[in-house]
């Protein structure tokens, strides 16, 4: 937009523009070469400030594609960041879920455990105490695959990689 409009001036354009939210390239073309106007126009989003008079036929076309570039390129990487934040808050969830399953698990599994050595103490029979110390291994297998989650699931969130359960096996 040209700097002197009717009526107004290409600065207080760019500023009703920016109170609008409207996100919008603004390229200042005028025949003033006061800077004071240039740092004005910068406050208010314009991105490029030419003079008239410097400006030949092939300057402002290049400017314009350039503007307009520079605008898609930071749309780009704003959307970027902002599926990468996304990304990260879901991996922060999912390894809370993880810890609080590792820790809802671990508790009626340590309540089971206890029972059975207070149980094992006590006299009983060869094939109950059989049974008892079979439940005992098993707790333990549960335990080591309740550790192996949260530690996996803590190894993805620290270094980004996405692999299988099985591969660590």
């Amino acid at each position: 937009m040209d700097y002197f409009l009717p009526g107004t001036n290409g600065i207080e354009i760019a500023r009703k523009i920016r109170e609008s939210k409207i996100q919008a390239p603004m390229i200042l073309l005028t025949s003033n070469r006061d800077f004071r106007i240039a740092i004005e126009a910068m406050k208010y989003g314009i991105v490029e400030y030419l003079i008239k008079e410097e400006v030949v036929d092939s300057i402002l076309p290049r400017t314009v594609v350039s503007v307009v570039d520079r605008h898609r390129l930071s749309d780009r990487i704003a959307a970027a960041e902002k599926q990468k934040l996304f990304a990260e808050k879901n991996a922060e969830t999912v390894q809370e879920l993880v810890v609080t399953l590792c820790h809802e698990f671990n508790n009626p599994l340590a309540a089971i455990k206890i029972s059975a050595d207070i149980i094992l103490r006590q006299k009983i029979s060869e094939e109950e105490r059989s049974i008892l110390t079979k439940l005992n291994g098993n707790i333990a297998q549960l335990e080591k695959q309740i550790v192996k989650l949260r530690d996996l699931s803590s190894e993805k969130m620290h270094s980004g990689q996405h692999s299988s359960p099985s591969q660590n096996e």
